[in-house]
């Protein structure tokens, strides 16, 4: 059943208390949504974004006193994000806690609910969230929130995920002085809550990885292999250190997330050595960008560093109900060596006697993988799992499972582990031929409290040699990783979208060629088009006004100061194009694109230079086009790269002449991000306008989206946003996008990440994208979009044609039911499953089509995706 994610607003200033001014701060209830005889817009609710009535909201009670919020699967919208209503938000006070307190339940097959106190204005400015488990009764949910700072501009939102409705009975908001502690911090003590403390199990479930900021990729790059930080084996032990050098700033961090307990303490102890202020330890919330909750300094005394922290309520933020997941890792400043015997992590209360208590830990290596393909094997290589266990008291009867998420079945291997004294034990398995397809391989001992770290890998299919990659897909590559780029290519992914060159980089000093060469080559090397983005003023030719560019606090580091503003120099800007392209043309970069979202937060503009944001942006535009063909007369110069659709900006920027200054336009289409289920009809009303206006200009110009995209989670729970991933693919084409540059495809910095990463998680592991994609780049290799097949409504299949006229469909169903029998006239092929997994033979031009999406191949497309 596909799903759908949609959000609803309530705007708590229509709802103050009567006779409350939003200046009152006094305590006690400050909101009640009561949907009641007033109704439900009444008490201050907002459906913003529902042009596609993707849901209804109304009472669904004997009484008319529950608020009903109905998602239904038939609609064409999905949504996830809120641009806010048009009144005045409310004000929210630092000074307090507001506890949110609301009676609910679910009906249907609700997956996920969660609750967002924000700023109307800025959705990535909130000040708390927190989810909420899905219950089929009444059910009467809590959490409390504190905002970091004052705020004028807030609203409370619900986002929901599934298929059904979601029904309140009331929903308040309680000012309160301070955060009420929850009973889950109750209970025993639980013992050592870190697995491989002493790393006993090479080093997995850890993984070492460095910021990008300060040059430190290049330099971890330039480090021979031997002196990387990375794990050592001890001398004559069995067991492993981790070592990193000096001049190298990075993390270690722990790839599962722990269960921390309010009100109880818990002892770190660390074994190794390091220098005092060059390391820390982290505990961190997960999210978009890690946030910190404590950083205890690694001291080292006698080869031990040790601290105990307390897990209490947050200054600011949500205090949930439930036990709360946090990482943790191991910050190294890099100024003195460092290493690492163990690490462990052992929740104590006042009376216990703490000794580490090592529980029985299980882990899986899986060995054959082709090492330049990250995890990832093409098909028919052969497989061994290396099994690993300690903490076991005697022989023991176990499994490797392997978990497939093609389908959701799993393979059991028994296994028979004989430990040593020590109580450790290893044992290699073979695997069986697999599919193309993404797995979990997980060692299960015989005790359930055992801790198990699995192993993910993909099998793809053996790319023909020779097999050019699909014009249609780029991505948001990093050149930080020698491994990363080729690794893509090998998917099909062959272009490539490079902030590596922008202005402030280049040129940082009037004069100083800083040009990253190097970062250029790696992408020709392995034989990825890039696109680079002409980007950003340095300070020394930012047209900021004075004030702005003499600011010292912004001197060093620039997010969005100075660099976001246009150059002062017209020539100075055409020389670092041309410097650029002049580099780039050898290397292979077919395209530029000028700027980053100009007309939003990327870019500013000093009204004493420029009428507009469009008219700073179309200057830039004309200058870097000459520039460009007077290098490069070949290269795509692309405008726009808009955040969203920005049709407005368009217009100003087209009646200024940007359309005789660019070879193909681009915007960013995060506005459709899940709605790409709905397949071209999607994307088509913006191409449309797109394609008005140039028509009005005289020249129609390909349409590209170079930067959307999601975040796919990590595990087998990452199936349906890859399957999106794919809907998106060709959804995109058969609209008329001429390119998509996925956003992104670099790998996580940190388990848990969310920020839009969509191939390679966390420790370097493929995402269920990666077969995936893997099987898209071999069926539509040299083949582009022909027709839309009209099958029926609701039913979205199209075809896509080679040069030697063999065709390949791909199509899935939107209806109610789990398969819907589809007829098209003279039909014939094989049909396969997303990962490219035979299902039937069509027979008389009908096929079944699910809501997960499938291909239909002649026997050219099958063999494509064996082994030779």
């Amino acid at each position: 059943m596909r799903v759908v994610i949609f959000t609803i607003s309530l705007l708590l200033t229509a709802a103050l208390p009567a006779g409350e001014s939003a200046a009152v701060v006094t305590p006690g209830l400050w909101f009640r949504s009561d949907p009641g005889a007033s109704g439900w817009r009444e008490a201050g609710w907002r459906e913003p974004w529902n042009q596609h009535g993707h849901m209804q909201v109304r009472k669904a009670d004997e009484a008319g006193q529950v608020l009903a919020i109905q998602v239904d699967a038939k609609a064409e919208a999905k949504l996830s994000a809120v641009p806010g209503a048009k009144k005045d938000g409310l004000p929210l006070g630092a000074q307090w806690v507001y506890r949110i307190t609301c009676e609910t339940r679910a009906v249907g097959q609700i997956e996920a609910v969660s609750l967002i106190l924000r700023r109307r204005s800025n959705p990535y400015t909130h000040a708390g969230s927190d989810s909420f488990p899905v219950s089929k009764t009444w059910t009467v949910l809590t959490t409390q929130i504190r905002p970091a700072v004052d705020d004028d501009d807030s609203e409370l939102i619900l986002t929901l995920k599934g298929v059904g409705s979601y029904e309140l009975r009331w929903l308040t908001v309680t000012r309160q002085a301070a955060y009420e502690l929850p009973s889950a911090g109750a209970g025993p003590a639980r013992g050592e809550l870190l697995a491989n403390h002493d790393f006993a199990l090479e080093g997995r479930g850890w993984s070492y990885g460095v910021p990008e900021w300060g040059g430190n990729p290049q330099r971890l790059q330039a480090l021979p292999a031997e002196q990387r930080p990375g794990f050592l084996p001890v001398p004559d032990t069995a067991r492993q250190r981790f070592m990193a050098g000096s001049g190298i700033f990075g993390f270690l961090t722990y790839a599962q997330p722990l269960r921390l307990r309010l009100g109880r303490e818990y002892l770190l102890r660390v074994e190794g050595d390091g220098a005092p202020g060059d390391a820390y330890f982290w505990i961190a919330r997960p999210g978009q960008n890690i946030d910190i909750i404590r950083k205890l300094p690694l001291v080292f005394r006698d080869g031990v560093a040790a601290g105990v922290y307390r897990h209490e309520v947050p200054t600011h933020g949500t205090l949930s109900e439930r036990a709360m997941s946090v990482y943790v890792r191991v910050e190294h400043f890099g100024k003195a060596p460092l290493q690492l015997r163990s690490i462990s992590l052992v929740e104590v209360d006042a009376q216990q006697d703490v000794v580490p208590s090592a529980p029985p830990c299980s882990a899986v290596t899986i060995e054959g993988l082709d090492p330049q393909l990250r995890a990832v094997a093409p098909r028919g290589t052969t497989l061994r799992a290396q099994l690993h266990a300690s903490g076991l008291a005697g022989p023991q009867e176990a499994s490797l499972e392997l978990a497939d998420a093609a389908g959701g079945a799993s393979r059991r291997l028994p296994v028979q582990l004989q430990p040593d004294a020590e109580g450790n034990a290893q044992a290699v398995l073979a695997l069986p031929d697999l599919p193309s397809g993404w797995y979990e391989a997980t060692l299960r001992l015989a005790s359930p409290q055992a801790l198990t770290l699995p192993d993910r890998f993909a099998v793809v299919p053996v790319r023909p040699v020779g097999l050019q990659p699909r014009g249609f897909l780029g991505a948001h590559m990093t050149s930080n990783d020698a491994e990363h780029i080729p690794f893509l290519a090998g998917l099909g992914i062959g272009h490539a979208r490079c902030f590596e060159f922008a202005w402030p980089t280049v040129e940082k000093e009037q004069g100083v060629d800083t040009f990253p060469a190097a970062v250029l080559a790696r992408y020709h090397e392995a034989k990825v088009a890039g696109m680079i983005i002409l980007n950003g003023s340095p300070l020394w030719a930012s047209s900021a006004p004075e004030a702005v560019r003499n600011d010292a606090k912004r001197q060093a580091w620039d997010q969005d100061h100075w660099s976001h503003y246009p150059p002062d120099s017209d020539e100075a800007w055409a020389g670092y194009v041309r410097s650029v392209v002049r580099r780039g043309r050898a290397a292979g970069v077919d395209a530029y694109e000028v700027w980053n979202e100009p007309n939003g937060y990327f870019m500013r503009f000093n009204p004493q230079r420029d009428a507009s944001q469009a008219a700073a942006y179309v200057r830039l535009l004309r200058v870097a086009y000459a520039a460009v063909k007077a290098e490069d007369p070949q290269a795509v110069v692309v405008a726009g790269a808009t955040a969203g659709q920005a049709m407005d900006f368009f217009r100003q920027a087209f009646a200024l002449g940007l359309n005789d200054h660019c070879d193909a336009i681009s915007y960013h289409a995060y506005g459709e991000i899940g709605r790409e289920m709905f397949g071209a009809a999607t994307f088509t009303p913006t191409v449309a306008d797109y394609r008005a206006l140039m028509t009005e200009r005289g020249a129609v110009k390909p349409i590209w989206d170079s930067e959307s995209g999601t975040s796919i989670p990590d595990g087998p729970e990452g199936l349906d946003a890859s399957l999106t991933l794919l809907q998106g693919l060709v959804a995109r084409e058969a609209a008329g996008l001429a390119r998509w540059y996925i956003y992104s495809a670099e790998q996580r910095h940190f388990p848990g990440q969310s920020n839009f990463h969509m191939v390679i998680g966390f420790d370097g592991r493929p995402l269920v994208s990666v077969p995936l994609l893997a099987v898209y780049a071999s069926l539509l290799a040299e083949a582009t979009f022909s027709a839309a097949v009209d099958a029926g409504e609701r039913v979205r299949l199209y075809r896509f044609t080679r040069p030697d006229g063999e065709t390949v469909l791909i199509g899935w169903q939107q209806r109610a039911e789990a398969v819907v029998r589809v007829n098209v006239p003279g039909l014939t092929g094989t049909v396969l499953d997303a990962f490219g997994r035979r299902i039937a033979e069509v027979e008389d031009g009908a096929v079944e089509l699910t809501t997960r999406p499938r291909w239909i191949v002649a026997p050219a497309g099958l063999r494509r995706l064996v082994a030779p």
